[in-house]
């Protein structure tokens, strides 16, 4: 790219070579990362159209917008206008379904009464995120947000998950922004482009040789001393500098005299003195909105509050005119170019024109201007989140227009954008008295807010509020629901259980008491009082079915589930959840209940020994929750992490653990890093294990569903600490799974075999025993391949006979779970080996090394050999096979899987459709493929792929 010759690039030579440097990089399939810092008018937006207009030139896909100070408290509004998703709201768009699919989760429906409120925002973040990746698989893509420090807090969130993007796609994201350390969230994300080795550029002010340049290319000639002295007051800011050689000119048209001397051009004395009061480029623009006529000084004024830019029939509506009186003055060159046409609008020539003009608005006439614009726009269909955008700029809510709109509204603008509905809630419910029902609209729309920016603080305390005035019981029903789902939430379950009590002691339509009495039961379950569960489940179910309510039914099928699912009784588990989701069908307005409900019908089908089934309604669970950005994803990447482990992909297992957010609840936390932190003990690196067993929060402190819960935290500080100290501090450890009767932990079958060999190493012949007969109680209920084998295991370590390990084999081997199968190898070989039996006993070892090692199990291949050694028997060559780290053959098989489908051009969307895993997974495994085929692209591993096709 050539240095281009225009104004405002000169003395830019080192910003645009850095620009040359990254676009050449994503001509070779790399991505990158651009902040362009400076103050205003200092030529942040012209370098970056510097990377516009060669990207255009080499015909790749670029977006552009700028954030405004008015839409900053509207999410999302800078990016769908960058990404082109506003022409969709519009009805102007291209009918693209991946930008219909955003438009479609913001507008949600949030009028009609759900479960649990969607987060529309969440949804529309990664559809967007979505929409990104799309455009990157057609070829290199180019987005540039301009003035980002006006983007609101949910655009920077995108933005920064677009980081995540550029290592793998040819990707440029390029940002101009004032420096802001008032802003955090801004702070925080240029930081982060310097820690993820994006570039940071300082726009400085122009050197004073550059401003004399420029002045010189002006005028044609060397500027005198006056001219000099003039246009220092711009301090090397290339827009004041313009604006005020425009002023010069302005003046020379109208007669003013220059003197020309020597080569030298110069303004006379007494020019000087009339340019000194206008010397800066700020004043300029001012003393030339001042000579403009009424009419047009109006109309700048109603295009200064609906923004830089607009569409001409927006425009129109705010001033009462005609589209085509509109365009007619547009195309006249309304205020001498100080407001430019474009395709079907307009904007102001540069933002800081339309700040000019906005701030020398008055205030009172800005106010009536705004309330203006946010009612002819309502009559106009605009979204809400526009309408509100122009109300928060008013100082006055007591208006029975904005009062009745907000009313009418609050739902779908608390989800749309809940931190301006939060400020114009409260702002507006301070202006009605106590008993006027658009006050109790208002609150109610509170909690909502509280809710889905996650206050639960705010939420019970607003929610409590309502609860101690309002007389409505649907009203009061409602708000219940949101209080006790709260509680549910924060693992209080008592409040919750409380809550809910309260509502059923008062009188509710039967739809509303089916409901809670549904509610109650999912309570009662997590709290560990399964009996109670199951009667108040039935209950709601019958109530359900008589009031016709879909929604509580579905809830009453989920207790009903979990009781069945805690008894062991899959296949009534599996027959509640399947009646669960025939009941609500496609409700969008249940999605959050439908995922877990889609979630644990995979775990109940793994429990039957369904393995193909169980991973496709898991997957599916996670891809759906992640496109919905549903509260339950968490939960649903939990699931399919254990589904994972249990079939041995541990590498995929820790990519889904890593995406899950501990903060959720402490029954996520001590999933996430109890199940990593065995996967890690198991494959031998006893730091990881133990750091993950650090964070996790405390097992002693967990009842009910928590401790269900914490099999693989036990399981794993069981295993640091019998390679720490041996087998008799493991064993005090696991004796813990028998300190409550009424408990069966998840994946018994993992534990209860353990703790017999551990207590028969120790000693304790009474403890194994125990642990054999609560083993038994576990698969009493509903018998499985894993549960009937893990009876046979612990049968057969406590009576040193070999028939019953022979039968858990047997079993072991029907079930795809390669851990649990090797553990009762090694078993068998040990009683074999006891027996003096070698040769079947060295065939049950080497298989079960042959396992570990595929699952890269170093620990256990360790322990196998020295346990076996101790009894006689030796492999020959001991210790594990090195993995290789490097190169094609490092990669595990879902990684070739994905690297094929990298070749074929298919994006990473497209590959999680493909291979029913979710965007997050599939972008987690191209990173590690880069990795080890230390490539930098995703079109360099095609050159590194050993054979044409890989089979999928």
């Amino acid at each position: 790219m050539r240095t281009p010759e225009a104004l405002d690039l000169l003395d830019r030579e080192v910003e645009v070579a850095l620009l040359d440097e990254r676009l050449a990089r994503m001509g070779d399939g790399l991505g990158g990362i651009v902040w362009l810092e400076g103050e205003a008018g200092i030529g942040k937006s012209a370098l970056a159209g510097v990377a516009v207009a060669e990207a255009r030139l080499r015909g790749w896909q670029v977006f552009v917008s700028a954030g405004e100070p008015l839409t900053q408290p509207l999410p999302l509004w800078v990016l769908m206008d960058c990404l082109q998703v506003r022409s969709q709201v519009a009805g102007t768009g291209t009918g693209d379904p991946r930008r219909a699919a955003v438009v479609a989760a913001l507008r949600g429906s949030a009028q009609r009464w759900q479960p649990t409120p969607v987060d529309q925002l969440g949804a529309a973040r990664e559809l967007l995120l979505d929409l990104v990746e799309g455009l990157c698989a057609a070829g290199p893509t180019l987005v540039v947000l301009d003035d980002l420090h006006w983007a609101d807090d949910a655009t920077l969130q995108v933005w920064r998950r677009g980081f995540d993007l550029v290592d793998q796609l040819p990707l440029l994201l390029v940002s101009a922004s004032r420096p802001d350390p008032s802003r955090p969230a801004l702070a925080d994300l240029r930081a982060e482009v310097t820690r993820r080795g994006g570039w940071v550029v300082p726009v400085a002010p122009l050197s004073r040789i550059a401003e004399t340049e420029l002045v010189r290319r002006a005028l044609g000639a060397v500027p005198g001393p006056r001219l000099l002295q003039l246009t220092a007051a711009a301090a090397g800011n290339p827009f004041f500098l313009h604006e005020i050689m425009a002023g010069i000119a302005a003046g020379i048209a109208a007669g003013e005299a220059l003197r020309r001397e020597g080569g030298r051009v110069d303004l006379s004395a007494d020019a000087m003195a009339s340019r000194v009061s206008s010397s800066s480029g700020g004043r300029a623009i001012r003393a030339g909105l001042e000579l403009a006529d009424p009419r047009q000084l109006s109309w700048l004024r109603v295009m200064a509050v609906l923004g830089t830019h607009g569409d001409v029939v927006e425009l129109a509506s705010v001033l009462g005119s005609s589209t085509m009186d509109v365009e007619s003055a547009l195309s006249a060159g309304l205020k001498s170019g100080l407001i430019v046409a474009t395709d079907g609008g307009w904007r102001f020539r540069h933002p800081l024109i339309r700040d000019a003009v906005y701030e020398q608005t008055p205030a009172a006439l800005r106010v009536a201007l705004h309330r203006q614009a946010a009612v002819s726009l309502a009559g106009a269909g605009a979204s809400v989140a526009t309408i509100g955008g122009h109300l928060l700029a008013t100082d006055d809510l007591a208006d029975d227009w904005a009062l009745d709109w907000l009313a009418q509204n609050a739902g779908a603008l608390a989800h749309r954008a809940p931190e301006a509905a939060a400020e114009l809630l409260r702002r507006s419910s301070a202006n009605l008295p106590a008993g006027d029902l658009r006050r109790q609209a208002l609150e109610r729309a509170m909690v909502t807010v509280a809710f889905l920016r996650a206050d639960y603080e705010q939420t019970e305390r607003r929610a409590r509020q309502i609860l101690a005035h309002t007389d409505h019981p649907a009203v009061f029903a409602d708000v219940t629901w949101e209080l006790a789902y709260t509680f549910l939430r924060l693992g209080r379950y008592d409040d919750g259980l409380a809550a809910v009590s309260d509502a059923l002691s008062r009188t509710l339509d039967d739809v509303w008491r089916a409901r809670m009495g549904a509610l109650r039961a999912v309570i009662l379950v997590y709290a560990g009082r399964d009996q109670a569960a199951d009667e108040a489940a039935t209950a709601a179910g019958l109530a359900a079915t008589q009031a016709g309510d879909a929604v509580a039914h579905g809830y009453a099928s989920y207790a009903r589930f979990l009781v069945a699912y805690n008894r062991r009784d899959h296949q009534a588990a599996l027959g509640h959840l399947d009646d669960g989701l025939a009941s609500l069908g496609e409700d969008p307005h249940a999605a959050e209940l439908s995922l877990m409900l889609l979630g644990n019908r995979g775990v109940v089908l793994q429990s039957m020994g369904r393995m193909p089934e169980a991973r496709v309604a898991m997957a599916e669970s996670v891809r759906l929750a992640e496109r919905a950005s549903s509260a339950t994803l968490g939960f649903n990447r939990l699931v399919l992490a254990a589904h994972l482990f249990i079939t041995g992909n541990w590498d995929d297992a820790l990519a889904e653990l890593a995406l899950v957010d501990t903060e959720i609840s402490p029954v996520a936390a001590v999933r996430v890093h109890g199940m990593s932190a065995v996967i890690f003990g198991h494959r031998g690196d006893r730091a990881a294990a133990a750091a993950h067993v650090a964070a996790a929060p405390s097992r002693h402190e967990l009842t009910g569903h928590g401790l269900r819960s914490a099999t693989f935290l036990l399981l794993a500080e069981a295993m640091l600490a019998e390679r720490q100290t041996g087998a008799a501090a493991a064993y005090e450890i696991l004796t813990a799974v028998l300190d409550d009767e009424d408990v069966v932990p998840n994946h018994a079958e993992l534990l209860h075999p353990r703790l017999v060999r551990l207590a028969l190493a120790v000693g304790d012949q009474n403890t194994a025993q125990i642990a054999l007969e609560r083993m038994r109680q576990a698969n009493t209920a509903n018998a499985t391949a894993t549960t009937q084998a893990a009876v046979c295991q612990c049968d057969a370590l406590l009576g040193g006979e070999p028939e019953p390990l022979l039968a858990a084999i047997d079993e072991a081997r029907k079930a795809d779970f390669p851990i649990f199968l090797a553990e009762a190898l090694e078993d068998a070989a040990a009683v074999l080996a006891g027996r003096a039996a070698l040769d079947g006993a060295q065939e049950a070892l080497g298989e079960a090394v042959e396992i570990y090692t595929a699952l890269g199990a170093d620990w256990d291949v360790r322990r196998a050999d020295a346990r076996l050694r101790a009894l006689g028997l030796r492999r020959g060559v001991r210790g594990p096979r090195d993995r290789p780290t490097r190169g094609w053959a490092a990669l595990t098989p879902t990684e070739q899987r994905v690297a094929h489908f990298v070749t074929t051009g298919m994006s990473n969307v497209d590959i999680a459709d493909q291979l029913v895993l979710s965007r997050h997974t599939v972008r987690t495994h191209v990173s590690s493929i880069l990795a080890k085929l230390g490539v930098a692209s995703r079109a360099a591993i095609v050159r590194e792929m050993p054979t044409p096709r890989v089979a999928s």
